[in-house]
């Protein structure tokens, strides 16, 4: 059965496991990973043991088992061939643009940013191209955009940025919504409401001016 087994599984050597903390999971512990390698150098019958135990255990899907592609990076493998990804994709599972699963700096030196799949030169309202490791990841709560997942330069509708955070959007009495970052900035002295193009232009005074 083993035989059987081996014909389909990846082969995998007893440092792979172990870099993949599947021994680990099994508990057992360095030292004793330690002593099989030794035990190994003596006794090749020990190591072929483990590895064949462990290799069985994948097999049959009781842990699991990371295999390294077999193509190098910007290919995929497609019936037993490597095959090119789309120009866009650092890494992916298909030719197609939106197969990437990694992105990176293309071939014309543009960085690009993964998003649904896709490498994108920009990332959509409410995310912000994160350059260590290449993808769009989400602005802070009720944010339209960002430069970084703590600060935000514009809020979205319905909302007022107060100290690079999106609050609900009460302004005071004399104080207006900047449309293009959802701030709240002060009227012209006097006003109590005023149009939201021009804080100068009142459209309603406090008590004891008029318009």
């Amino acid at each position: 059965m083993l035989t059987t087994l081996h014909a389909h599984c990846p082969v995998l050597h007893l440092n792979e496991l172990v870099q993949q903390d599947i021994i680990a999971g099994l508990g057992v512990s360095e030292p004793h990973i330690d002593l099989l390698a030794y035990s190994g150098k003596s006794s090749g019958t020990a190591m072929r043991s483990v590895s064949a135990f462990l290799i069985f255990l994948c097999c049959v899907g009781f842990i699991a088992c990371k295999t390294s592609s077999p193509c190098p990076s910007g290919q995929f493998m497609l019936k037993n061939q490597c095959v090119l990804c789309h120009p866009t994709c650092s890494e992916c599972d298909g030719h197609e643009l939106f197969e990437c699963t990694t992105c990176g700096v293309d071939e014309d030196g543009q960085e690009r940013f993964l998003h649904q799949g896709r490498c994108r030169t920009h990332c959509p309202r409410g995310l912000y191209p994160d350059r260590g490791h290449y993808a769009c990841l989400p602005c802070i709560a009720n944010c339209e955009l960002c430069t970084d997942g703590n600060i935000c330069a514009k809020c979205r509708e319905h909302y007022k940025l107060q100290n690079g955070v999106c609050q609900t959007a009460s302004c005071d009495i004399g104080q207006v919504q900047d449309p293009d970052t959802g701030e709240c900035i002060e009227c012209e002295v006097g006003c109590k409401t005023c149009s939201t193009e021009d804080p100068e232009i009142c459209n309603s005074c406090v008590e004891g001016y008029f318009l």
